[in-house]
């Protein structure tokens, strides 16, 4: 008799590390000031949140925190065309690092602006930081029924008679960049999102995922998970 065997293994995104600033007395003075932004992930699947951490200091050669304004968070989605505030964090002498946790409606750009301010005798000039972008995914909803081999999900957000791609591979390592995957199969979302389609056990072990391309403020994006099926 021929057995089946299936396998679902989770797709997972990696970290970035941060850097901190050290901080520091200053003599009286003023100062100009430069602001730093960054995100821990470069995209995300939708409703998935994001951590933006910045910073706003002052003295290059030996940087320091600023001790006084107002840093404020802005945002630019996709389709936009002007900043938009998100909020706003005082500095004080106590105050290190800025953390947001957000998550964005579709792919967003994001920076710093910082108010200037006064601390005692010191002052420190306006500025703005670089830009972040997030990228968004939809996200395939994807499970996976091991006794139908039925691979569904809905896609989120709002996807309704859209195309879903079934990619398949039969490479040793399938979360390599350097796998191959080809078209297996093309689906059409239901006025829902919904998808599904049942997958076939071959005698060679065979990968699946689920694919949606980049449209309307949305990058392209995989399935959560990828399946493998053979048999024996």
């Amino acid at each position: 008799m021929r057995r089946i065997v299936l396998m679902v293994v989770a797709m997972v995104a990696s970290s970035l590390s941060l850097v901190a600033v050290s901080t520091a007395p200053a003599n009286a003075a003023a100062y100009s000031s430069f602001a730093e932004l960054e995100n821990n992930y470069s995209s995300v699947r939708y409703g998935v949140a994001v951590t933006l951490t910045g910073r706003v200091g002052y003295d290059t050669a030996a940087p320091k925190y600023v001790n006084a304004g107002t840093a404020t968070l802005q945002r630019l989605p996709y389709g936009a065309s002007s900043w938009a505030n998100v909020s706003s964090k005082t500095y004080t002498d106590t105050t290190t690092d800025l953390v947001w946790s957000l998550k964005p409606s579709n792919t967003t750009q994001y920076r710093i602006v910082y108010s200037g301010g006064t601390y005692g005798a010191d002052t420190y000039g306006t500025s703005v930081s670089n830009v972040v972008k997030v990228g968004v995914k939809r996200n395939l909803g994807d499970n996976f029924n091991r006794s139908t081999r039925v691979f569904y999900g809905k896609v989120t957000p709002s996807y309704a008679r859209r195309t879903v791609y079934i990619q398949k591979s039969t490479c040793a390592s399938p979360t390599s960049s350097s796998c191959t995957w080809s078209l297996y199969k093309t689906l059409t979302t239901s006025s829902t999102g919904a998808w599904s389609t049942k997958l076939p056990a071959y005698s060679r072990k065979t990968h699946f995922r689920g694919l949606v391309k980049a449209s309307n403020g949305y990058i392209g994006g995989y399935s959560n998970y990828y399946v493998t099926t053979y048999s024996y």
